[in-house]
Order: C-alpha cells, then sequence, then structure tokens
C-alpha cells in the first residue's frame, strides 16, 4: 500500500479519484504537490522539500529543476493559490484498498512477514484478543489462522474527500488506521476498529484493587501492588495454631493483624532479657519472667561482663594507638628539626658563596687597573 500524504512529501497520484493536471505533480519525486515552492520568473513549481534537496544538492547548479534559471533557497516563495487548489483534489483513505496490482506495498509486505514469524497459538491470540474474531475451539492449524488475518485486513476504508482533509482523517477517524494502544507501558500498534476489542485483553488496562483500597494501576503491577496492600484480606493471626485449631482464631486484613499481634496474647515473642533465648507465648512471658528471674541475673551478668571485656579491649586499643601517636609525633619533631638545620646550613653556604663571588669580581678589576 502507497503511502500516505506526509509532511514533506506529497500524495502517490494513484491514491486521487481522478487524474491530477500535470500542474500539480512535482516533477522531482512525481507525486501532488506538498507545499508547491517556486523560484523562477516562469513560476514552476516543485514540493518544498524537493527543491531545497536540488538546490543542496553539490553535484547540481543551484537553478530552477525546469527551465535552469539560477536561484537559491532563500528566494524560494511558497505559492499559496496552487497549494489550496492542490488541497481540494479528491482522494481516496491511505487504508483503501485500491483495484491495481503495481501499488507498492512494503508496510504490508513487512506485515504479512511478522505474521509468518509467529507461532498457530500466538496468532490465535492476536486474532481473538486484538481483532475480536470467534476462533472455534478445536482450530489449531497455522495456516488457517493466517489466511483468517488476511482476510481480516482486505477489507479497506471507503471514505473519500479533499487531499486537505486526509491527515484529519486518518488522525481520528479512520478505523483502519493503525494507531498504538492508548495505555501507559503497552507497545502494542494495531487498527483502531480493534482497539476496543484490545482494551479488554490488554496487559496494561488499568483495574483497581481486588481489595477496595481505592488504587488503579496497570493489570500488571496488580499482582505486585496486592502482594503489599495492607486492605488485603483472609489474613490469619500468628497465633492460630493448627492442631486441634487451638490458638487466636481472628482473621483479618494485613492491616488489621499487623496491629493485633502487636498485642495478641497468643502471639510468640522473644524474651527481652540479655543473653535469653526463650520464646513463648505473650500470655506465658510474665510466668517466664518470674521463673526464670535468678537464670536471667546470670545471663545479664555474662553479658556485662563480655562487654566489660570488650570495653577492656578497647581501651587497650585506644593506648596503644595513643602511644603510637606520641611516637610518630616525636619522629616527626626530630625529622622537621633536621629539615631546618640543613636549610640553615644550605643557607649559610650560599651566602658564602655569594660573597666569595662578589669579591673575586671585585679583586679582578683592581688588577686590571694596575696594569695600565
Amino acid at each position: 500500500m502507497a503511502a500516505p500524504i506526509a509532511a514533506t512529501k506529497g500524495l502517490d497520484p494513484c491514491w486521487l479519484v481522478e487524474k491530477p493536471p500535470d500542474d500539480f505533480i512535482c516533477q522531482v519525486c512525481m507525486n501532488v504537490l506538498q507545499q508547491p515552492t517556486s523560484g523562477c520568473p516562469e513560476g514552476h513549481s516543485f514540493c518544498k522539500e524537493c527543491y531545497v534537496k536540488t538546490l543542496q544538492n553539490t553535484s547540481t547548479s543551484k537553478s530552477c529543476p525546469s527551465c535552469r534559471f539560477p536561484t537559491q533557497e532563500g528566494k524560494l516563495v511558497r505559492c499559496r493559490p496552487l497549494e489550496n487548489l492542490v488541497g481540494m483534489l479528491q482522494t481516496r483513505c491511505a487504508n483503501a484498498v485500491l483495484d491495481t496490482s503495481e501499488l507498492p506495498a512494503p508496510a504490508k509486505r513487512a506485515k504479512t512477514e511478522e505474521h509468518e514469524k509467529m507461532t498457530a497459538a500466538q496468532l490465535r491470540k492476536k486474532l481473538v484478543q486484538e481483532h475480536g474474531l470467534k476462533i472455534a475451539p478445536g482450530a489449531t492449524r497455522k495456516e488457517d489462522f493466517l489466511a483468517l488475518l488476511k482476510q481480516h485486513h482486505a477489507s479497506g476504508c471507503g471514505w473519500v474527500g479533499a487531499i486537505s482533509g486526509l491527515s484529519s482523517h486518518l488522525a481520528a477517524d479512520c478505523m483502519l488506521e493503525t494507531v498504538p494502544c492508548s495505555n501507559a507501558g503497552c507497545s502494542a500498534t494495531l487498527q483502531r476498529r480493534d482497539l476496543e476489542n484490545h482494551g479488554m485483553y490488554c496487559d496494561f488496562r488499568q483495574v483497581p484493587c481486588r481489595f477496595s483500597c481505592g488504587a488503579t494501576l496497570a493489570l500488571v503491577s496488580r499482582t505486585s501492588h496486592e502482594s503489599k496492600c495492607m486492605k488485603a484480606t483472609g489474613f490469619f493471626c500468628s497465633g492460630t495454631t493448627s492442631t486441634h485449631g487451638g490458638g487466636c482464631k481472628l482473621t483479618g486484613t494485613r492491616e488489621e493483624m499487623i496491629k493485633h499481634q502487636e498485642t495478641c496474647p497468643e502471639v510468640k515473642v522473644k524474651c527481652g532479657s540479655p543473653g535469653c533465648t526463650t520464646t513463648c507465648k505473650r500470655s506465658a512471658m510474665r510466668a517466664h519472667m518470674e521463673e526464670a528471674c535468678e537464670t536471667h541475673v546470670e545471663a545479664a551478668k555474662e553479658v556485662v561482663g563480655t562487654y566489660q571485656k570488650e570495653v577492656e579491649g578497647l581501651r587497650k586499643k585506644n593506648a596503644e594507638q595513643k602511644k603510637k601517636i606520641m611516637e610518630l609525633s616525636a619522629t616527626l619533631a626530630t625529622r622537621n628539626f633536621t629539615i631546618s638545620s640543613h636549610n640553615a646550613a644550605i643557607n649559610r653556604i650560599s651566602n658564602q658563596l655569594e660573597q666569595a663571588r662578589d669579591e673575586g669580581f671585585g679583586g679582578s678589576d683592581d688588577e686590571s687597573e694596575s696594569d695600565y
């Protein structure tokens, strides 16, 4: 199928209802003029993009492609009257089915090749979820699915109107125009007529949380959301025991269970005494604390003793570090003194050399004067 009208290239004449006058055809691209532009006294017009590219071509002279009148890009003039006349030409929709075997169809061929690479299961899913076609339960042949797809795409758009209205028709009205799915994150592109059916199956369609928390999110994200949703239901208190159905029998939302388990007497908690690893029900913790009082005291003593040993070890390391710092400070002071002494000696020797040099120059002058 030939390409529809574009921003810089005119419409292929084969889409027009009637053959257009030759003056309405660009002699560079051979399509209907798009933004007719002239640059010579004869008024020869070409598509603006075609004219600019011709002038920018270094292998040709900067002149009108028809009469060779010298011109340049800055002198080109847009022909509004001619553009209005071209815009009134009657054309078919770019998604129409034309009665010609010579019509190029690169996009159609690419789509066919894409379908042929798909498996039978993928084709079946596409027919049902994107195009809303009903498939017999026992149908499994890939060839049958490809034939159904071809038949589905065989119908063309019957719109006919002015060239000036083609772009708006394709952008908003044509049911056979290929458009992207409007759901954020979905990369599917399909005909506008299939959008509604696709929306019923799209993994990125907006759905509410099933636990009525008020959140609305993409279907692909719902499982992750509900695994953390505080309104999720069906949660049991962790104090519930399966044996003979004992323990706490309360159920509720995730939020309710989190709050309930902070005070539930049947929930197992860990003893807070230092060194004690006992875990028991919250209701039994007071009795445990009373029974294990002496044990807790002994365990606390051991913990305190361990902490004291750690503190003592840290103090020892601290003293060693201070000693090393003092030794390094002393070494640094010695080296600074040595450097100062060497600098003083260097300065003294430099002064002596400078003095000797001055005296030597003075002595040579006296000797030269005595010779005369």
